[in-house]
C-alpha cells in the first residue's frame, strides 16, 4: 500500500511555531486553582455528579475476597530481573529470562515462593468468603529458604500475593456520562510493573471499533496523513482507546490511545498532552478537566483534593488522581465526548512518539554520521516497530547499535545503504508485536 501524502504532517518549522503559540496560550491561561475555583470543583462533585463504591460484580462468582499480586512483590520482581542482567526495560508482555545455572536455581525458588504465597492467600480468601470460594485449592508445599547467593543481592523477600476485596467504582457526570472500573487490578503473578493496589484500568473503546468516518475526521483535524494514521492505528491496540486509563503501574497515571503517562514526577507525556490541550483550546479544557478537578501548569499536573479543597501538584497530584476515582474518571469521560481531547492526543502522539524525524548516530567506515530515521526505515511496518518501542520504553536508542553493527558487518561506505537492510532492522528492533503480519501496513522492500 503506497503512502498517501495528500495531507502531510506539519513541517518542523510549523510544529515549532505551533509549540510557541501553545506555550503563549498556556501562559495566558490560569496556571492553577484559586480558592473559589477549588470550591467550585468541590461543589460540582457534591451536587452535580454522583460517586458510588460497591462490591465487584464478580464477587458472586469468585467471592468478595480474591488473590492478587502485591505491589511489593512486583517491585521485588523488577529488581530481580535487573540482577539477572536485564539492565534495560523488560517487555511487559514477557518475563526476564534465565542466563546462568545459578539463575535457574533462583528461578525455581521464585516460582515456588509465588505459588506458595498464592496458595496461602487463597486459603485466606476461602475463610473470608465463607461460601467455600474458591472451592478447589491444591496444596502447595513451602519453598524453603531463599538461595543464599540470591539473598545476598535481594535481601528481604516480600509476600508475592495477598487476599484483597476488589471494589467497583461508579462515577456519573452531570451530562449522564457513566464511568465504572474496579480497583485491585488482576495481573499475572510475575508482572514486574504493578505498583498501586488502589489503581484501576479501563482499556476504553479501541480505535478499530470506532467508525472509519469518525476516525478519519479526527486525523484530518489533526492534520496527519493516511500513512501516519495506519501506523498509529496499528500501535493503539497495544495501548488503549482515546478514553482509556491506567493507574496501577509504573506509569502512575496513563491515559489515552498511546497511554500518555505522567510517571512518578506527575508530568511526563501526559502533562505535555494536557498542556497542549489547554494551550490549543482553553475553553474546552476548562469544561472537560479544570472545572472537574484537574489542571496543568507548564507540563506539571495539578489536582484538587475534592474532600479538603487543597491543591496538589506534580507527584502529589498523580497520587491524588490514583486515589480518587472521580479524578481518574475525568480522563475517561473526556476521551468519550471531547473531540478536542481526542484530536490533541493524535497531534501529541505524532510530535512525541512518531520516529520518522528522529536522528540517530551511525558509525560508517570509522566515521560517525547522523541520519534521519525515515531515510533508512521507509515502510509503515518499520515505523510501527520503532514507534512501538518508543511509546513503551521512551526511546529508540538501541537502533544506533543495530545500524552500526550492520554497517560494519557489510563494510558500507554510504549511510543511506542501510535502507537495503530494513527487514533485518525491523526484525532486530521488534518489541511487543511483529507488525510484518499487519496487512494494512506497507512492508520493507528487502
Amino acid at each position: 500500500m503506497a503512502a498517501d501524502h495528500s495531507a502531510d504532517p506539519p513541517t518542523m518549522a510549523t510544529r515549532l511555531w505551533n509549540s510557541c503559540l501553545i506555550l503563549l496560550a498556556t501562559s495566558l491561561a490560569s496556571a492553577s486553582y484559586s480558592r473559589s475555583e477549588a470550591a467550585s470543583v468541590q461543589e460540582y462533585w457534591r451536587t452535580q455528579a454522583r460517586y458510588e463504591v460497591t462490591n465487584s460484580p464478580k464477587a458472586q462468582r469468585m467471592g468478595r475476597w480474591q488473590v492478587r499480586l502485591t505491589p511489593e512483590g512486583s517491585q521485588w520482581l523488577h529488581k530481580y530481573a535487573k540482577i539477572k542482567g536485564f539492565s534495560g526495560k523488560v517487555s511487559p508482555t514477557q518475563d526476564a529470562g534465565v542466563k546462568t545455572p545459578a539463575q535457574q536455581t533462583w528461578e525455581q525458588w521464585v516460582k515456588a515462593k509465588i505459588d506458595y504465597d498464592r496458595y496461602q492467600a487463597a486459603l485466606v480468601c476461602r475463610e473470608k468468603n465463607g461460601k467455600n470460594l474458591p472451592a478447589q485449592i491444591d496444596n502447595v508445599p513451602h519453598p524453603g529458604d531463599i538461595p543464599g547467593d540470591l539473598l545476598l543481592q535481594m535481601e528481604s523477600v516480600p509476600m508475592f500475593a495477598s487476599a484483597v476485596e476488589p471494589k467497583l467504582h461508579t462515577i456519573t457526570f452531570d451530562d449522564k456520562v457513566n464511568v465504572a472500573f474496579e480497583d485491585n487490578v488482576s495481573v499475572r503473578s510475575t508482572y514486574s510493573y504493578y505498583r498501586f493496589a488502589g489503581g484501576v484500568s479501563s482499556g476504553g473503546t479501541s480505535i478499530t471499533e470506532i467508525p472509519n468516518e469518525e476516525v478519519n475526521r479526527l486525523y484530518r483535524q489533526a492534520r496527519l496523513n493516511m500513512s501516519v494514521q495506519r501506523v498509529m492505528n496499528a500501535i493503539s491496540p497495544l495501548e488503549g482507546g482515546f478514553d482509556s486509563i491506567n493507574t496501577y503501574d509504573t506509569g502512575y497515571v496513563s491515559a489515552g490511545f498511546i497511554q500518555f503517562a505522567c510517571l512518578s514526577e506527575g508530568a511526563g507525556s501526559l502533562g505535555e498532552l494536557l498542556a497542549d490541550c489547554k494551550g490549543s483550546d482553553p475553553f474546552t479544557f476548562d469544561r472537560d478537566f479544570k472545572s472537574k478537578g484537574i489542571d496543568v501548569s507548564d507540563t506539571m499536573l495539578n489536582a484538587v483534593n475534592i474532600k479538603s479543597g487543597e491543591i496538589v501538584n506534580g507527584s502529589a497530584a498523580a497520587m491524588q488522581i490514583i486515589d480518587d476515582k472521580r479524578l481518574t474518571a475525568i480522563f475517561v469521560r473526556a476521551g468519550r465526548v471531547s473531540d478536542s481531547y481526542r484530536v490533541q492526543q493524535l497531534r501529541t502522539a505524532y510530535q512525541r512518539f512518531y520516529p520518522g524525524d528522529d536522528r540517530v548516530k551511525v558509525t560508517v567506515k570509522g566515521r560517525a554520521e547522523t541520519v534521519r530515521v525515515s531515510d533508512i526505515v521507509r515502510s509503515e511496518v518499520g515505523m510501527a516497530t520503532l514507534m512501538d518501542r518508543k511509546v513503551n520504553t521512551g526511546n529508540i536508542r538501541s537502533l544506533e547499535g543495530v545500524l552500526t553493527d550492520i554497517s560494519e558487518r557489510e563494510a558500507l561506505t554510504d549511510v543511506m545503504d542501510l535502507s537495503e537492510f530494513e527487514s533485518e532492522i525491523v526484525r532486530r528492533m521488534k518489541w511487543r508485536k511483529d507488525f510484518s503480519t499487519d496487512a494494512t501496513l506497507t512492508k520493507p522492500l528487502k
